[in-house]
């Protein structure tokens, strides 16, 4: 549980970061050209954004697989 929760937090903010860094005059030209709901989510969002993405798994990889591991100084006596 403690892993599913160090690696969600970095996945959502970077992509959250990525889908507000999407190219505004990018979105108005395809909306020009006449693209429909479809075209502008698979041609526009979703290739803005999946680097956003891999770049926030590949933070939360590293956060998962250290998140459980406890401190030497934490063990129970």
């Amino acid at each position: 549980m403690l892993a599913a929760l160090a690696a969600f937090f970095p996945i959502f903010f970077t992509t959250y970061q990525g889908l507000q860094n999407i190219d505004r005059e990018l979105v108005s030209a395809f909306q020009v050209m006449g693209a429909n709901r479809w075209q502008m989510l698979h041609m526009v969002i979703l290739s803005s954004v999946l680097s956003w993405v891999i770049a926030g798994i590949r933070t939360s990889l590293g956060m998962a697989l250290v998140a459980p591991i406890p401190h030497p100084d934490c063990h129970n006596r």
